[in-house]
């Protein structure tokens, strides 16, 4: 995950408010921005730990658990909302 200014770091600040999350990763696909990601950590999240060192070591485990969740999805399982 590259460190620094992302396309959608406004949307991923409002993810991470919203959720009231210590931590978010949002990637999108085909955006108004085209495809990209973004990631952003709280203040108090950043002052306790090595935020990029902590993500850098988590998000690949959450990403493999998320892609084994999408493979053993029934394939009418992610549709557009109605």
């Amino acid at each position: 995950m590259a460190i620094g200014p992302g396309k959608y770091d406004e949307l991923a600040e409002y993810c991470m408010r919203e959720a009231q999350a210590e931590a978010v990763v949002v990637i999108v696909f085909n955006g108004t921005k085209g495809h990209g990601m973004s990631g952003k950590v709280s203040a108090e999240y950043e002052l306790a730990i090595n935020p990029a060192r902590e993500i850098q070591r988590r998000l690949p485990t959450v990403l493999r658990a998320v892609a084994r969740t999408i493979e053993d999805a029934p394939p009418d399982a992610f549709q557009a909302p109605s």
